[in-house]
């Protein structure tokens, strides 16, 4: 399968490489100008030990390379015009979060642009993922939850996530359009069919952080609790991965092993488990055919993180 990929300077470099380790080959990448496809091709190069075609014109990268599939990893501001023109060409689409994203733009408006998006989709064929590579964290989870505490049903779930500040401004809206895709993601993956109940909603955005909880209903009349938790660190630990579900609390490291390849590892109070990167078991997954989180569902996730959004105070 021949993979483009639509911005390497940041995510994206890693996708590329999980692309190569898993098969792919890595056609093309897109830059915004030709100054910056100079330098991401060089870094781009060295990142893959391979010289790879950098174009700065969308049309001219699809026709020239015929990609199968185009790995968008743009601002979230260009998500949905770079996903719909890949779709148009014929290629399946893996989308980095959030699936679409404009601050200013409704929630309406960006919800029907990703149910359009996945309509596009399914009407040509081809296959639209949206890399919300902790349903994989989450389905690693449940498994181990098995084993654990078999037959005992979950009735609360939290997920936390925190990532470096980075010299960035105190804003919690920025922080929960960041972060929160992935722990919302993982609260959909271990409750498929769970129905929110926004009035039980309550949120707690200030500087750095940006916290939610509600309660939702599953079949059967079944009441659980949901919580997340998402900030930017200033201090060690520089990044948290978190999820509890009841009371057994899970904590994912990620590591290099011998090779310098990216692995991760699950710990609780009586154990450890190794398991493969989420982001790895994302691209293989898309490559069988098979994506993670496919449109429909991310345009699902994007609901629900613009409703909590939409009861945050601005910044």
């Amino acid at each position: 399968m021949k993979v483009a990929v639509i911005g390497v300077k940041g995510i994206g470099k890693h996708h590329a490489k999980w692309w190569q380790v898993e098969g792919a080959d890595v056609c093309a990448f897109l830059g915004s100008t030709r100054e910056s496809v100079a330098s991401a091709g060089e870094m781009l190069s060295h990142h893959l030990d391979a010289d790879v075609p950098g174009f700065f014109d969308l049309e001219e990268m699809l026709r020239e390379k015929d990609p199968d599939i185009v790995d968008v990893c743009s601002p979230p501001h260009l998500h949905a015009v770079h996903c719909e023109a890949s779709l148009e060409a014929g290629c399946h689409v893996l989308c980095e979060k959030p699936f679409v994203y404009e601050k200013g733009v409704s929630s309406d408006r960006l919800v029907g642009q990703a149910n359009s998006l996945a309509e596009l989709a399914e009407r040509k064929g081809l296959k639209l993922g949206i890399c919300l590579q902790y349903v994989e964290s989450a389905r690693s989870l449940l498994g181990l939850w098995k084993d654990l505490r078999p037959g005992e049903p979950i009735v609360r779930v939290e997920g936390v996530l925190a990532s470096p500040a980075k010299g960035r401004a105190q804003d919690p809206r920025r922080v929960w359009v960041d972060l929160a895709p992935h722990p919302l993601s993982a609260i959909q993956t271990v409750f498929p069919s769970l129905q929110p109940d926004w009035s039980s909603l309550s949120i707690d955005f200030e500087r750095y952080n940006a916290n939610a909880r509600f309660e939702g209903r599953l079949e059967g009349d079944r009441t659980v609790r949901c919580s997340v938790r998402t900030y930017n660190t200033e201090e060690p630990p520089a990044n948290v991965r978190r999820f509890v579900l009841n009371d057994v609390q899970f904590d994912i490291e990620g590591y290099k092993d011998d090779e310098g390849m990216f692995q991760a590892r699950i710990h609780w109070d009586n154990g450890t488990r190794e398991t493969e990167d989420a982001m790895r078991m994302v691209v293989r997954r898309f490559l069988e055919g098979n994506p993670s989180a496919p449109g429909r569902e991310g345009a699902r996730n994007l609901e629900w993180m613009l409703k909590i959004l939409g009861e945050a105070p601005c910044s």
